[in-house]
């Protein structure tokens, strides 16, 4: 008898490990918005793009990334879900003056309904926990070297990191 309690939760570990692998979310409560305005000249013949704080909000949700499935998933409380499909997942380490060593693990993806580009990222700090950002919809402006993003949102998940990402 003892045995097959040991092997049932043992059982239930591995299929809770697993799911927690493939298919990861946190909650957010806020977000920070920022987006782009224009153009703005730096020096001679070189342009940086300009953002406007678009102001913070309060409402809430989750981000769910799943590995099998590929997607990450912007699942707002009000029922309102944004699905992306990445094709591409990168983790790489870079080092900052504030933060020191930044793991960064970024899923490039475009949106389900309209297919335009984004990119989710995770960066995990040492001292502050993660920081979790979505970059939406590219602005391309060869005239003046731009290459950046329309909208950038930045989650108030309270420093919290997804578990096995």
């Amino acid at each position: 008898m003892k045995l097959k309690i040991i092997l049932i939760g043992a059982f239930f570990t591995l299929i809770t490990t697993t799911n927690g692998q493939t298919k990861n979310q946190i909650q957010f409560i806020g977000f920070v918005m920022k987006e782009y305005q224009h153009p703005i000249l730096v020096s001679g013949d070189k342009y940086k793009p300009h953002f406007e704080n678009m102001g913070e909000s309060m409402e809430q949700g989750r981000i769910i990334v799943n590995e099998d499935a590929k997607t990450f998933i912007i699942k707002w409380h009000n029922g309102e879900e944004w699905v992306s499909k990445y094709s591409k997942k990168e983790t790489k380490t870079e080092h900052t003056d504030f933060y020191g060593d930044v793991e960064k693990t970024t899923y490039l993806g475009k949106w389900k309904d309209d297919n335009t580009d984004c990119m989710l990222i995770i960066a995990k700090t040492k001292t502050s926990g993660c920081f979790t950002t979505l970059d939406s919809k590219k602005v391309v402006d060869t005239d003046f070297g731009i290459d950046t993003w329309k909208k950038v949102f930045t989650f108030g998940t309270s420093g919290k990191c997804f578990e096995s990402l």
